[in-house]
């Protein structure tokens, strides 16, 4: 449960925008957290090149990914975008979480935008079920809790 109510936590402290770190985040997460798709589709427009760079740099603080942001965000259609631009399914941040493990943790804060998550998460052909399934203390701080 302390897991759980970390994600809560954090989470509820990146969509206000009121984290410390904020700063300290890379461009691409800071744009999941203030902008709308269109805005993300238009700074990937403007930087073809630089794409791949940035579409899986981590943060410093916790490793997490865009796709980790636009997840715990609960911003389905970013999410997919990312993927679809080469987003990593499977990127671990530092405490092993995938994006499938936030999105099934927040379920019981979100529900209905998470499901959609999860379902777009869950579509996408790379995903490797294995890591989820691996540790059953992650499965039990993640979506466990949320269902």
């Amino acid at each position: 449960m302390q897991q759980h109510d970390a994600l809560i936590h954090y989470h509820n402290m990146m969509c206000v925008g009121l984290t410390e770190h904020f700063d300290s985040l890379p461009i691409l997460h800071k744009n999941i957290l203030r902008s709308t798709l269109s805005d993300l589709q238009e700074l990937f427009d403007k930087h073809p090149n630089e794409t791949l760079e940035f579409l899986n740099r981590k943060d410093s603080f916790n490793q997490r990914t865009a796709l980790h942001i636009a997840v715990i965000k609960g911003d389905s259609s970013v999410a997919m975008f990312l993927l679809q631009k080469g987003a990593d399914i499977n990127a671990r941040d530092k405490h092993g979480y995938t994006a499938l493990h936030y999105a099934c943790a927040l379920l019981s804060n979100q529900r209905q935008v998470q499901l959609q998550v999860i379902v777009a998460l869950l579509s996408f052909p790379s995903i490797q079920l294995d890591i989820f399934f691996q540790d059953t203390q992650q499965i039990s701080a993640s979506c466990a809790v949320g269902l």
